[in-house]
């Protein structure tokens, strides 16, 4: 587990689960593949 205190804090709080190679989670809210899913704001 890590804690993030830099800079877009707020946003990077907000993030559930982002995996770097894939596209699950919170991943389709940044890197849509046509319409992001309804969790993201």
């Amino acid at each position: 587990m890590l804690r993030y205190r830099g800079p877009f804090r707020d946003e990077v709080r907000e993030i559930d689960f982002l995996e770097g190679n894939s596209n699950q989670g919170d991943a389709l809210c940044f890197e849509p593949v046509g319409t992001p899913p309804v969790h993201c704001d």
